[in-house]
């Protein structure tokens, strides 16, 4: 076991001061919130329908390579200030930030449902533990609920992403601390297995894709991992790598690399077989690159990304994708 029988009872304030510790060494990049707040406006212009935004869905892949570059670098620094890394402290922590809001989220619906929308009892009902155990995504593959039939009514079906996001949360930082104690010296030998981790995900949408209905490939962990482990090899990157770069390359690749993302959400359709045997690929490599090029302090992204408001509209991301229920409350 990880996890001992000391480390179960600590309190409320032993946590806190963990999460300053270990994220005091984790310089705040203000153009990270500001990626987020990109994604985030271009998924709700996507939910929105609007016919010059087709690929705003792909907002979501650029959340995985953020959150898989973010996570994994929590790990890393704490694994580095301690020698260690307490599995019961990351997942507090995850479990604080994020059940609050979606427990309030299936109140709030279950509610107006009983109010307003007897027919939907039913299918929230069907729908609220998966949501709120974090495997609404093996649910709707199961169930055989398509993501793109809007005929299909499912409030909480956008939340298939927040599943995968906690099913990589439960998974990546045991994974983690085994290939740290094992491969400790040699980091960047896990960073090339996420690397291969994630080219193993883009095959297993090829795989698996099918042209009639691509849900299965669009909802599952395995073939939605790529932009997760893309962020987390990433994360594995020496600071010493980046002085390998040109300075101007660093300085306005970034914009490049942003640009060419806004394009993909201006053109990519959402289920076309080109969108899944390359386009998630891309789309994962671009965010990459932005992110890289965004972490030094002298870069155009990292400036036009940190520009007001856009940090602040990041900061508040997780809460808008929640209520995209928005679009369900409003439109039946």
């Amino acid at each position: 076991m990880f996890i001992s029988d000391s480390k179960m009872l600590r309190s409320s304030h032993d946590l806190d001061v963990e999460k300053q510790k270990v994220e005091a060494t984790l310089k705040y990049q203000p153009s990270l919130d500001g990626l987020r707040a990109v994604c985030v406006i271009a998924v709700l212009l996507y939910h929105a329908h609007l016919d010059w935004i087709p690929g705003g869905f792909m907002g979501v892949e650029v959340f995985f390579v953020v959150s898989g570059y973010l996570i994994t670098s929590l790990v890393l620094v704490e694994w580095t200030s301690t020698g260690t890394v307490s599995l019961y402290g990351f997942w507090m922590r995850r479990a604080r930030r994020l059940l609050p809001a979606i427990y309030l989220l299936c109140f709030v619906c279950a509610v107006w449902a009983l109010l307003f929308k007897p027919g939907w009892v039913y299918q929230i009902r069907v729908d609220i533990m998966p949501v709120l155990l974090y495997y609404a995504n093996w649910h709707y593959i199961f169930k055989n609920q398509s993501y793109f039939m809007q005929d299909q009514v499912s409030i909480f079906r956008h939340l298939w992403s927040l599943s995968i996001e906690e099913q990589f949360y439960c998974l990546s930082p045991v994974l983690l601390l085994l290939a740290l104690k094992r491969l400790g010296a040699h980091q960047w030998a896990i960073g090339i297995i996420c690397i291969s981790g994630g080219f193993l995900s883009l095959a297993m949408m090829r795989l698996l894709y099918d042209e009639e209905d691509p849900s299965r490939v669009y909802y599952g962990l395995d073939s939605r991992s790529s932009g997760l482990l893309f962020g987390a090899a990433l994360a594995f990157v020496p600071p010493a790598w980046y002085d390998l770069v040109p300075t101007k390359v660093l300085k306005y690749a970034g914009l490049l690399w942003l640009a060419a993302l806004l394009v993909v959400f201006a053109t990519i359709p959402d289920q076309a077989p080109s969108t899944y045997q390359m386009g998630f690929g891309v789309v994962d490599l671009l965010s990459v690159g932005v992110i890289m090029s965004s972490k030094s302090n002298t870069s155009a992204v990292g400036k036009l990304l940190s520009l007001w408001p856009l940090p602040s509209i990041g900061r508040l991301s997780y809460g808008i994708y929640l209520w995209l229920v928005w679009n369900w409350l409003c439109s039946f």
